[in-house]
């Protein structure tokens, strides 16, 4: 099995056939296509603040795996948007609980 790397600044391995995009993004059949996602995951991560950026953090969060997740995002990431996204209050409080409790131990 072949592995996806990425050289873009702050990406860790993206390792596609890793991801459950099914999961995710269910109802978006040309986002679950793994190199369409790559390209599109690669070119929102560039603008932080763009509501692209946003909206596919708050999928993950919401609808993702963990793991999957931080593959994509990093805690610190994920801490600073926490605020700024609409989740669930079950998707809040379990991110919450899992940056106090993993956040502070990953750099």
């Amino acid at each position: 099995m072949k592995k996806e790397n990425s050289s873009k600044k702050g990406m860790k391995r993206l390792h596609l056939s890793e991801i459950n995009l099914d999961a995710i993004f269910w109802d978006l059949p040309q986002i679950k296509r793994k190199e369409t996602f790559k390209k599109y995951i690669e070119k929102i991560k560039e603008n932080k603040n763009s509501p692209e950026y946003k909206w596919v953090l708050s999928r993950f969060l919401e609808y993702g795996r963990v793991k999957d997740t931080l593959m994509l995002f990093s805690f610190e990431e994920i801490k600073k948007m926490l605020n700024e996204l609409k989740l669930s209050g079950y998707t809040q409080k379990k991110w919450r609980r899992l940056l106090d409790v993993y956040g502070s131990k990953r750099k």
